[in-house]
């Protein structure tokens, strides 16, 4: 019969969850940012920080990203800000006067963000037959044989037609390097 050994372990004070490691049962239920006590969860895993918290740091950390990013001049393609992604700066500036708010414009506009990061076209990948054509011998195992397809014709005219349709097809991903600026409140245009 095997040794049967005592061991210790350690509850969190807060949600009962149970650690061999007397620092992680410490640190269970405190905010890794501000050190204070978070709320017991409702369910799920212990909270390691609040939201207000969560919150502040994204803020900032977009912040210091957006300063440190190169500004580029006349540029009129996607931008990023928010969580989202708007065709034009004309877009964005139409999004915060709709979802800023100030007793005046002035104030609404104080509240907007100064830049906002541009963005990188990606253009619809094309698909291409032969690579096509080795995936399904890989996965019938048939790298090694002479085997032709039928209809090969038929699926390559189809592929050449999908891909002239969508070659106008794009999708924009963020470009931290890159931001521009925000117009500033200008109280003689109001």
């Amino acid at each position: 019969m095997s040794e049967v050994k005592e061991s210790i372990a350690w509850d969190c004070g807060t949600c009962g969850t149970t650690y061999l490691d007397k620092k992680l049962a410490v640190a269970c239920c405190v905010c890794r940012i501000c050190k204070e006590e978070v709320p017991k969860p409702q369910y799920g895993s212990p909270l390691t920080v609040h939201n207000k918290c969560q919150s502040e740091e994204w803020y900032q950390r977009e912040k210091d990203t957006l300063a440190k990013a190169e500004l580029i001049e006349n540029y009129g393609g996607f931008v990023y800000y928010g969580d989202r992604y708007f065709p034009d700066m004309e877009s964005l500036e139409e999004h915060l006067y709709d979802n800023t708010y100030g007793e005046t414009e002035e104030e609404s506009r104080k509240n907007w963000p100064t830049r906002v990061h541009t963005c990188i076209e990606q253009p619809f990948p094309k698909i291409n037959v032969e690579y096509l054509y080795e995936r399904i011998e890989e996965e019938l195992n048939w790298e090694d044989s002479d085997y032709d397809f039928d209809k090969c014709d038929v699926l390559e005219k189809a592929v050449e037609e999908f891909n002239e349709a969508n070659k106008g097809m794009v999708s924009y991903y963020v470009d931290i390097k890159h931001a521009v600026e925000v117009e500033p409140f200008n109280p003689e245009e109001v």
